[in-house]
């Protein structure tokens, strides 16, 4: 029995000792504009695949893999056209804010100004070795989430910065005699 069939009788749709095939066929009773027999009330019949045969020179091609397919397209005629995206707008700040980290808790300022486009220096000097480690996996995660950078600027120091933001050598001279920041790191 197949699948259909025990689905088909499961609904009620067909009784169990009811044949799957119609005993009152007759050959020549089919349409022989599409050799289907018209449909009658209260049967139902198994449809097989009655798509006619593709031609020869009509096959389904392959579908290309996503990345193998170009992105952009040009419209026909403008094959040597380069369509490229605007470089990123990298904007210069000369303002850094400062926290003095005590608890793990203040990863939420460092994630606000960061979303912000503020850099930021987290000073971890004060913390406890465990909270230093959670507060440093929380701005690796932050940093790569909003495609900005990590790094240590001194030590017990590190500074965050958002993407495409620079700190201006000024800023990073008045950080520098803060000891928040270290040029040979």
């Amino acid at each position: 029995m197949s699948v259909m069939y025990r689905l088909l009788n499961w609904m009620g749709l067909v009784d169990e000792g009811e044949s799957r095939f119609d005993p009152g066929y007759q050959p020549g009773s089919e349409n022989t504009a599409t050799g289907r027999r018209p449909p009658q009330r209260g049967h139902f019949r198994l449809v097989e695949d009655e798509s006619p045969p593709m031609p020869a020179d009509r096959r389904i091609a392959e579908p290309v893999p996503p990345y193998y397919r170009p992105s952009v397209v040009p419209p026909s005629g403008f094959s040597d056209v380069i369509i490229r995206s605007p470089e990123p707008v990298v904007t210069t700040t000369n303002y850094t804010e400062v926290l003095e980290a005590s608890t793990f808790d203040d990863v939420r300022k460092v994630a606000d100004r960061l979303r912000e486009q503020v850099p930021v220096i987290v000073n971890l000097r004060d913390m406890e070795p465990d909270q230093i480690r959670r507060l440093v996996d929380f701005l690796s995660g932050l940093v790569y989430a909003l495609d900005g950078t990590v790094k240590k600027s001194a030590p017990g120091v590190l500074l965050t910065r958002p993407p495409r933001v620079e700190i201006a050598p000024e800023e990073l001279r008045r950080l520098s005699s803060l000891g928040l920041y270290d040029r040979d790191l």
